[in-house]
């Protein structure tokens, strides 16, 4: 972190900001780091987001969330992986049998959205026995599937040419001109 950002600045702003970055609510984050009540929180963090100082270590929190976060878009990717991956077959033994959970790799595990478990009393040689059943649910495959190809900029347009030119807007198909529209409508709205 460059020294500059945070010249000027005490332990308590810094948290401020962090805290301000979190929620964009300045009177919550102000409540938060200083412990003070509401009142004395909506003036003084109004004062606080005035402070060139605060400005500039707020503008560098924006600019470098991965960072500050500790998370990157490597680190996403890979946890999207795993769901994108997964295969429900690997939490079986067999066709029945299901491994045990502690035997499951952290992967495996992380693809896990829920369980739920079931006892049941069943009839077999004409005696009662407690059968258990456990019902795995997995995360969606073709959501990460999908988040993973809009992060990597799979959906992302190539080679069309949006510009029309009001001179030559007679020569250009109907077809064309839908393409180039709906080209210019996704670069906006992934711009938004």
């Amino acid at each position: 972190m460059k020294i500059n950002t945070l010249k000027g600045l005490n332990e308590k702003q810094k948290a401020f900001v962090r805290e301000y970055s979190v929620s964009w609510n300045a009177t919550q984050a102000y409540m938060k780091i200083y412990n003070v009540n509401e009142d004395v929180a909506r003036a003084a963090s109004s004062r606080a987001l005035a402070n060139v100082n605060i400005q500039r270590y707020l503008n560098y929190c924006k600019t470098h969330v991965e960072e500050l976060s500790n998370i990157s878009k490597i680190m996403v990717i890979s946890e999207l992986k795993k769901i994108a991956f997964s295969n429900l077959a690997d939490m079986h033994e067999d066709w029945i049998t299901l491994k045990e959970f502690n035997s499951l790799s952290d992967g495996q595990k992380a693809c896990i959205q829920t369980t739920e478990t079931e006892t049941r009393t069943e009839i077999k040689n004409g005696s009662p026995i407690k059968v258990k059943y456990v019902k795995i649910k997995l995360y969606g495959k073709q959501a990460a599937l999908e988040s993973i190809a809009k992060m990597m900029n799979y959906y992302q347009p190539k080679g069309i040419d949006i510009t029309v030119s009001t001179n030559n807007l007679d020569m250009v198909s109907t077809q064309e001109l839908l393409v180039r529209v709906r080209a210019i409508k996704q670069l906006n709205e992934e711009n938004e």
